[in-house]
């Protein structure tokens, strides 16, 4: 919570560590805040918090002394009391950088997003740009889904710490997942060539392929992946949407395969290769793996539900198909409402 030197504490003979807090004069609410920042130095957070209620008693307008009591709040976990004092610090003083900083902070903590952003905004047009500053708005904007802004934000970032590779990476990932995949590829070209050893960026480049409908590269990157890192699971599923994507179901089919035979109890890769066979008429195939989809609870169980009604359908299974696209329909399906509507509900379901 502390940001730079905010809190730098600054004691005089008049308020060494070992003088007691009783000897205050009463009117010196400036003694009380720094023998509080003596405590707080030592850990004895209780009496810190003591000494900052009684400074500010005494100096209403002390903007440091509500600044510190906020940080303490904030280090005893009472965001939302330390809230309250970085609100009041602001009526106070409203060109006070770091308590917009840490307001944004415990904002962004509490989740409200928006608020965090008009702080961490104003952070920046009072004072410089920090790494902290940068990574706090980059995590506010993606969290609100502005990936674009997001990476505008890394990207500064990085302007000043160009090698450091979670940054980067994570920019690039920012950056394909606003389309902007010229860039993506450009920032993930140069990481390559001065981290080749860094299977992240193939990964990413592979991603970004795949998104731009590269899919031919992408697969080429995911082989790269697959050298350096046989046993991942993820990877082969990765190579086999890109497989698929390319028209090569069969290989495709493999890919998942292979990938279940790592992570045997991953729903989605059932899913995945349950839809595979549907496109190739494997309705038996088909149907056995979107049963492992639902039973390992794949993350759209709305869609497996779907699926399996279609291919039991397509098996002239006709009532156990309405009974599945029943359940996608009550899930919020409207495709299953849409077969329920034309083979189950206005004629005798297909037999």
């Amino acid at each position: 919570m502390k940001h730079r030197s905010v809190i730098t504490i600054k004691l005089t003979a008049l308020c060494s560590l070992f003088f007691c807090v009783t000897q205050l004069p009463a009117q010196s609410g400036k003694l009380w805040l720094q023998r509080g920042n003596a405590y707080e130095l030592q850990g004895r957070l209780s009496a810190a918090l003591q000494c900052y209620d009684f400074a500010i008693s005494l100096e209403p307008q002390n903007v440091r002394a509500y600044f510190s009591r906020a940080v303490l709040r904030y280090q005893m976990k009472q965001r939302t009391l330390a809230l309250v004092d970085l609100n009041k610090c602001l009526l106070l003083d409203t060109s006070f950088a770091e308590a917009y900083f840490n307001r944004a902070l415990v904002h962004y903590e509490l989740h409200n997003d928006a608020f965090a952003l008009a702080d961490i905004n104003q952070y920046l047009r009072y004072d410089s740009a920090t790494n902290e500053s940068l990574m706090l708005a980059a995590a506010i904007l993606e969290r609100l889904g502005d990936t674009k802004g997001a990476a505008v934000v890394l990207g500064s970032y990085l302007s000043n710490n160009p090698d450091d590779v979670e940054i980067s990476a994570r920019c690039a990932h920012n950056l394909t997942l606003a389309q902007q995949y010229t860039q993506a590829d450009q920032l993930l070209n140069g990481c390559l060539k001065r981290f080749p050893e860094a299977m992240v960026f193939y990964e990413l480049r592979a991603a970004n392929h795949h998104a731009a409908g590269s899919y031919h590269l992408a697969i080429d990157d995911y082989n790269m992946c697959i050298l350096q890192e046989p046993g991942k699971a993820s990877l082969y599923a990765a190579r086999a949407a890109s497989r698929s994507e390319a028209g090569a179901l069969t290989d495709g089919v493999d890919d998942y395969s292979r990938a279940l035979s790592i992570d045997s109890s991953n729903g989605d890769y059932y899913l995945e290769r349950a839809l595979l066979y549907l496109q190739q008429d494997h309705f038996e195939q088909s149907e056995l793996d979107l049963n492992q989809a639902l039973k390992y609870r794949c993350n759209d169980l709305r869609y497996a539900y779907m699926a399996r009604g279609l291919v039991r359908f397509n098996q002239k299974k006709g009532s156990i198909a309405c009974a599945d696209w029943e359940k996608a329909s009550l899930m919020g399906s409207t495709e299953a409402t849409e077969y329920l509507e034309r083979f189950c509900r206005k004629s005798e379901p297909h037999e």
